[in-house]
């Protein structure tokens, strides 16, 4: 899933579509009301990211870089001024001009490249969906206990309605490298906004780009992901439809070590009501889906509940930190192998958070509950 990188956390990449016979362009514009006199060029290639060439700023804030373009395929930069980037997409013959006032990923404006302009209108889809986030995020942690619920669920819609309008854009726009970009476009602190129940819209940008970019490096690395995508779908179909046909266990058994290396199984919980949960401390919602499970533990614990909670991080530094920070009751491992961990595929797992709720006679009644409805479900479990 890393494979490609294009340091999205931000919205920071620029594409440069280059011709064999033009191999230089310029990038010129005017930085106004920032106290930073330098502005980068980095170059992101499938995998790593590379500072290629740097100017400083006039008395008036003008810049200008001769951009040295690859022969015949597209290419990725970031322009960097002060931790902050503006992407651009350029073709052979354009000159582009770029122009900002203060924050320059909130204010700039491009004009001499249409692939540059349809950059920003994604960027402006994107920042008008963390605003929002952000400011759910806020009213939760200064409301009160009993109001927590509604917001949780207020974020959840205003996260997948941002994921929504991605998803516009790729259909709209499935042959442009613009679309491409967006797969990788993430939330702060998020995993990939496109995980591997999303194979659909890999697949329909990297046929699409394909027949216009067949030899780009960019587009080659997207195919090889689809195509391990699918084959860990296909795996776990084959595994789904083989618990299916054994009648000896209602649901495939686990044993992952938690922080201290201790090792818990998950059939350890028999006759109990189980919440199995996947998930991971770097996205956004972690902390407040924790928090709403929190609350169901603490009420029905005593009755019988236990959470399996299953983390799909590969940092174990971050993962640890999330654990010890939240200070999670309930049993919570993880063996670091992310979406290659064998509980993600044993449960075909395809996106995170992912839940099941398993009875006391070991039958798994139900998958991805939340919010009043998970109460409602255990409650009658219990």
């Amino acid at each position: 899933m890393r494979d490609f990188v294009i340091g999205l956390s931000v919205l920071g990449s620029c594409l440069l579509a280059a011709g064999c016979s033009r191999d230089t362009r310029a990038v010129s514009g005017r930085l106004v009301g920032n106290d930073s006199t330098m502005v980068y060029l980095e170059q992101v290639l499938p995998g790593r990211q590379v500072v290629v060439d740097s100017v400083s700023t006039d008395d008036k804030g003008y810049f200008s870089f001769k951009v040295k373009l690859p022969a015949g395929e597209p290419t990725i930069y970031n322009l960097l001024c002060k931790d902050e980037r503006i992407p651009l997409l350029v073709s052979p013959g354009e000159k582009i001009k770029v122009h900002a006032v203060g924050s320059i990923t909130r204010s700039y404006s491009v004009e001499g490249s249409d692939g540059s302009v349809e950059m920003k209108r994604l960027g402006e889809i994107f920042f008008e969906g963390t605003a929002r986030l952000d400011s759910i995020f806020e009213r939760y942690n200064n409301a009160h206990e009993n109001l927590r619920e509604d917001i949780v669920r207020n974020y959840r819609d205003a996260y997948y309605k941002l994921k929504r309008d991605h998803i516009a854009f790729i259909v709209s726009n499935p042959g442009s490298l613009v679309s491409l970009y967006a797969l990788y476009q993430r939330l702060p602190n998020d995993d990939l906004f496109y995980g591997a129940n999303d194979v659909i819209y890999y697949r329909l940008v990297a046929d699409s780009t394909g027949k216009y970019f067949p030899t780009s490096p960019y587009v080659a690395a997207l195919q090889k992901e689809v195509e391990t995508m699918e084959g860990k779908l296909r795996l776990a179909n084959l595994i789904e439809d083989k618990m299916q046909d054994d009648n000896e266990v209602d649901y495939p058994d686990l044993e992952l070590p938690d922080m201290y290396g201790n090792m818990h199984r998950l059939s350890s919980l028999a006759g109990k009501v189980i919440l199995l949960d996947f998930w991971t401390s770097t996205t956004a919602d972690s902390r407040l889906l924790n928090a709403e499970m929190r609350e169901l533990y603490d009420r029905y614990h005593s009755q019988g509940l236990e959470i399996y909670q299953v983390g799909v991080d590969r940092s174990r530094s971050e993962w640890v930190l999330a654990v010890q920070d939240q200070k999670l009751p309930w049993i919570t491992v993880n063996d670091f192998k992310g979406s290659a961990s064998s509980p993600v595929i044993l449960y075909n797992v395809q996106e995170v958070p992912t839940n099941f709720i398993i009875g006391r006679s070991g039958s798994i009644e139900g998958k991805n509950v939340w919010g009043g409805e998970l109460e409602q479900l255990i409650r009658e479990l219990l």
